[in-house]
């Protein structure tokens, strides 16, 4: 199955994450919450999912393509923490957290090449 931006998922996870709080006006939560979080609502409509954290960044890799949550952004066919970055696609519910300066600083090709030396990867899926 593919997994688009747009996906129903998505509406419920910001509805658990910032409508159900009150607190719609919060700008995101740590790229290691956000990436937990993703990797249980993906893995609801999807198996198996890994999250992949290095040591500045944390995303979610659904065999296909690698989401940041924490920036709203979606890279297809594309595995993180690989230094050939494609353009990425917009979560339309969560690019409202995106940070151009977060952005260089996660996906910076010498912070990448320093970041792929400790790699941890997490497999989820539902039994």
């Amino acid at each position: 199955m593919i997994v688009s931006p747009d996906h129903k998922l998505f509406e419920q996870l910001y509805w658990y994450l910032y409508t159900s709080r009150g607190n719609e006006k919060a700008r995101n939560f740590s790229c290691h919450i956000s990436s937990a979080i993703l990797a249980y609502y993906l893995s609801t409509v999807k198996a198996p999912i890994y999250i992949i954290e290095s040591l500045n960044h944390s995303v979610v890799y659904d065999g296909q393509s690698s989401w940041d949550l924490h920036l709203g952004i979606v890279f297809k066919d594309y595995k993180y923490p690989s230094i050939k970055i494609p353009d990425y696609t917009k979560i339309p519910k969560f690019y409202f957290s995106f940070s151009a300066e977060c952005y260089e600083s996660f996906y910076n090709k010498n912070n990448m090449l320093r970041d792929r030396e400790r790699i941890t990867v997490k497999e989820i899926s539902n039994l």
